[in-house]
Formats: C-alpha cells, structure tokens, sequence
C-alpha cells in the first residue's frame, strides 16, 4: 500500500480531500494531515509518504518553502 499525506491550513479542505479520494481503488492508505510545512516536514521523517498534496498559501511555512 501506498502512503498519502495532505498538508492543508483548513481542515473542510483536508475533509474533502479525504472523502473525495477513492484510496483503496489504487492501493492508498487513508492519508494523513499537516496543517503547514514545518509539521509535514515532521510527518515526511516519520511517515515517508508516497504522494503529498500540498496547499501552497500556509502559514508558518507555506507550500514553495516546504518543497
């Protein structure tokens, strides 16, 4: 199974990505959260997710700097 982390400052945007993504159908686990790119930096050491989905306007640290 693959990973997935959505890395998101608002949590209706992380909801939607949840529900609307058919995970299973392409060997996904259900993904998991960051709120800005210092904590997805925490969760890509721990994690090691095969796909991020990453909002570009966060605060702390946004989207360019995370990358």
């Amino acid at each position: 199974m693959y990973k997935a982390l959505i890395i998101d400052d608002e949590k209706p945007v992380q909801i939607a990505i949840h529900k609307l993504g058919n995970w299973s159908k392409y060997h996904i686990q259900t993904p998991d959260t960051a709120s800005n790119g210092k904590e997805a930096l925490s969760a890509m050491r721990e994690l090691h997710p095969d796909l991020c989905f990453v909002d570009m306007q966060m605060p702390i640290m946004n989207g360019m700097e995370y990358l």
